[in-house]
């Protein structure tokens, strides 16, 4: 039996469903690969750390005040702050940490003293860093 241009037997239907059924598994399984990719950089990512408490850093005073201090919070925060600071230095653009600093700070930032005077830039210093 013919059918129309553009109409499908009931041969050429199943077929065509059967590939998009294998497209939908094979798309499932790629995004079960990604989420698994993510999971393992996370998982990873935790492990690599450093510890909360480290020798010589009491934190101890500031959960006495509020218990739900949090020490990993903390320090992803500081972390990120000083990326963006080094990095507005680096580019010499103060205008990139101007909302994480207080006015002083940012004048240490842009090369200047209290007084508003330029200062000859200080010598590089690599800082360790954990990531």
């Amino acid at each position: 039996m013919a059918y129309p241009p553009g109409d499908l037997g009931p041969v050429e239907r199943a077929e065509e469903e059967v590939f998009h059924v294998r497209e939908i598994a094979s798309d499932e399984e790629q995004l079960i690969d990604l989420e698994q990719q993510e999971v393992d950089g996370t998982v990873a990512g935790l492990k690599d750390r450093t510890p909360a408490e480290l020798p010589g850093v009491d934190t101890s005073t500031i959960k006495q005040i509020d218990p739900e201090f949090d020490d990993e919070a903390f320090r992803a925060i500081a972390r990120e702050t000083f990326y963006k600071v080094r990095e507005t230095r680096k580019l010499q653009n103060p205008q990139e940490s101007a909302e994480l600093l207080n006015p002083q700070m940012q004048r240490e930032v842009q090369g200047r003293d209290l007084r508003g005077r330029r200062r000859p830039p200080a010598p590089s210093a690599a800082v360790p860093v954990d990531q």
